[in-house]
């Protein structure tokens, strides 16, 4: 069982959040059967809880294991809602070809992104100083660049560019981020707020 419809329309910060984290770390293909797979992975088990939490999901969370690595994923058959987040820019394949999301309103932004950086990037302090590291394409990122209220730059090399804001302009782009969040990853939820503390 689970909430089908739950990425139809992109209007509550659950929605925008983990619309943001199928962007980073979910993946939606097509079975050579025809079947509509919705996959997300995480090292974080209680991610995946509360994932199911918020879209009523009873699927079970499967537990993988490759030499010391450990991951945990839910797989879900569903043709809604694969075709929902292909409609909201999610693709298959992403990680050359992610571009913005289809249709967030403006004041879900910052949630979107949070649940972005809580996939693939991340908020840290380095030598006394806040860094935030978002990783993706080159025109994702630009997209989330101009939506931060602070500086950020772009990094181009590799298989996916990075986008960083340092300093002060992390500390402002965090407190962006956090503001009125109800959903995020514990462990990068406790440095921001030891950067805005």
């Amino acid at each position: 069982m689970i909430d089908h419809d739950f990425f139809s329309v992109i209007n509550t910060e659950s929605k925008a959040y983990w619309l943001g984290f199928m962007f980073a770390d979910g993946n939606i293909h097509q079975q050579k059967s025809g079947r509509k797979v919705v996959n997300i992975t995480q090292k974080d088990r209680s991610v995946l809880e509360k994932f199911c939490t918020d879209l009523s999901c009873e699927y079970k969370i499967g537990k993988r294991t490759k030499a010391h690595y450990e991951w945990y994923v839910i797989s879900i058959y569903s043709d809604k809602l694969f075709d929902d987040l292909l409609l909201q820019g999610c693709t298959p394949a992403k990680s050359k070809t992610l571009g913005p999301p289809s249709n967030i309103p403006d004041s879900l932004i910052s949630h979107f992104i949070r649940g972005y950086n809580d996939g693939d990037g991340g908020i840290y302090i380095r030598k006394g100083h806040p860094l935030i590291r978002i990783r993706g394409t080159i025109e994702f990122l630009q997209w989330v660049s101009d939506r931060l209220p602070a500086k950020s730059c772009l990094y181009e090399g590799g298989p996916t560019a990075q986008l960083m804001s340092h300093g002060s302009f992390a500390a402002i782009n965090v407190e962006y981020l956090y503001q009125n969040a109800t959903i995020y990853k514990d462990d990068k939820y406790a440095v921001a707020m030891s950067i805005l503390t």
